[in-house]
């Protein structure tokens, strides 16, 4: 099945996203100073815990994105899940790191314009 460009972007896009996910979860298990905020955090548990949710949450958001190829619509919609999810994730983060938060949350609308907008296109017709 041929997928359009916009499923491809959007399958690279969650790719990367994971990725970046688990390298902060690493960070944060390896050395959970790195994101030490006392006052008024987001996150109701230490970064440690952080970094175990946002691993999984990373190797699951990678593996949705290598879904993605298929071009099928369970996986559509299985990366729009996804892509919120991981949005929603970095909300705790954003207070301890913003710039990188609110990258990946931006990421994580692109793919999820991508996917409902443009999902359904063949490739054929770009």
């Amino acid at each position: 099945m041929k997928t359009s460009g916009w499923i491809v972007f959007a399958s690279v896009m969650m790719v990367l996203i994971g990725m970046f996910m688990i390298v902060d979860a690493l960070i944060a298990l390896i050395n959970d100073e790195v994101y030490l905020v006392t006052e008024n955090q987001l996150v109701a548990f230490d970064f440690t815990t952080w970094g175990w949710i946002h691993l999984v949450i990373g190797s699951i958001v990678m593996l949705g994105g290598f879904a993605l190829t298929s071009g099928a619509l369970w996986a559509r919609l299985l990366g729009v899940l996804l892509a919120v999810g991981s949005a929603v994730s970095q909300v705790g983060l954003i207070q301890a790191y913003p710039f990188w938060s609110l990258l990946i949350v931006f990421f994580n609308v692109m793919v999820i314009y991508a996917l409902l907008v443009h999902g359904s296109e063949d490739a054929a017709t770009i």
